[in-house]
């Protein structure tokens, strides 16, 4: 019974430190991923704003 509650506590230890590490590493992948993310969105509304205004510059305007 002692070795049964000993080895479980071993393993709940080894548990706890492993999801620990892992919330340590993946926080460090947080700050370089939220960059990448920023200069996707960036690329994306450039080509989106070129896009808008080629077309508006090509339509026949209007004005009543």
């Amino acid at each position: 019974m002692f070795t049964l509650s000993t080895g479980t506590a071993l393993a709940n230890s080894k548990g706890a430190g492993g999801f620990s590490k892992a919330t340590t590493e993946i926080s460090s992948y947080q700050t370089p991923v939220s960059n990448l993310m920023k200069a996707i969105a960036a690329v994306i509304v450039l080509v989106g704003a070129f896009n808008v205004y080629f077309k508006m510059r090509a339509s026949v305007m209007v004005i009543c």
